[in-house]
């Protein structure tokens, strides 16, 4: 197992890899720097063997990245919390050169963005928060990329939903998943796994054992395997687990110690899926782990 070092003084959440080129992948990161606003500190950065550079600055507080593909390849969608309110945030499209467009902004307390292809929309972009006016209500907005909305799905009463990753080979039925961390009324909540029917109904996805706080989840490169990092019970209890369509859990990884949650505003954990190899962020160590997928001829 391999790492990148986190730059000193930064508070990485999100991660991304961006194609550049026909080989390489650049490793996109949120630096959200000094937490919870007010203030413009938060900044995009691209890490490397070499160290790091800053791509976009004058953000709030980036919380989540998304690759964009098709028409939108060259393009990396942001979830950016709000500099003077942390129950609102903003859908911005960053490109290559570093230039920022905002999408749509008053969304209630985004965490979580994906992209989805081959609706009866077109691309759209999926966007996970929670509606505080709404009484803390655990919510998916689906937006155009002009930032009209197209739909919205409801999820449970305070339910965060740290993480979205969709599934593009169809060997989940296409669905969509959403890591659900925990409520932000109970702290003791475990979270669940939870998928998006094609109908917009969520359901809870059945697994052989159970998972405790999940944070993040992403497919494998061939959409085999569901990729989940979980919190576990406390510090030392972290993991990162591997599932297959008929829901059976396998660990890849223990002894990860994630930032606590559910309530945290920024969840950790956060992976990016490279070919045959996972990386997994892990802000107690400063570090981003690199992990072959062992398996890796049927991922």
């Amino acid at each position: 197992m391999s790492h990148r070092s986190l730059p000193e003084g930064s508070n990485v959440v999100g991660l991304v890899l961006r194609r550049a080129g026909r080989v390489k992948n650049r490793l996109w990161v949120a630096d959200f720097a000094v937490c919870c606003g007010p203030g413009t500190d938060g900044r995009l950065l691209v890490i490397s063997r070499r160290g790091s550079r800053s791509i976009a600055s004058g953000l709030a507080d980036p919380v989540a990245l998304a690759a964009g593909r098709g028409a939108s390849r060259r393009q990396v969608f942001v979830v950016d919390k709000n500099a003077d309110d942390l129950f609102f945030g903003s859908l911005l499209s960053v490109s290559p050169s570093g230039s920022v467009r905002t999408i749509a902004d008053h969304l209630p307390d985004p965490v979580s963005v994906a992209v989805l292809q081959g609706t009866r929309f077109g691309e759209v972009l999926a966007v996970g928060g929670v509606d505080y006016s709404a009484g803390a209500v655990g919510r998916l907005d689906f937006l155009r990329m002009d930032g009209s909305q197209v739909g919205s799905t409801l999820l449970g009463p305070g339910e965060v939903a740290a993480s979205l990753a969709v599934d593009r080979r169809g060997h989940f039925g296409g669905r969509m998943f959403v890591a659900v961390s925990g409520s932000v009324f109970d702290e003791e909540d475990p979270g669940r796994l939870a998928a998006v029917m094609p109908d917009g109904r969520v359901r809870t996805f059945a697994t052989d054992r159970p998972l405790i706080n999940p944070l993040s989840v992403a497919l494998t490169a061939k959409g085999r395997r569901l990729l989940v990092t979980t919190r576990g019970s406390g510090p030392g209890r972290g993991s990162l687990v591997a599932i297959r369509p008929n829901g059976h859990v396998r660990v890849l990884r223990r002894g990860f110690t994630f930032d606590e949650g559910p309530s945290s505003l920024y969840p950790d954990g956060d992976l990016a899926v490279k070919r045959h190899r996972v990386l997994v962020l892990e802000r107690a160590s400063g570090q981003i782990h690199i992990l072959k997928l062992v398996s890796h001829r049927r991922s």
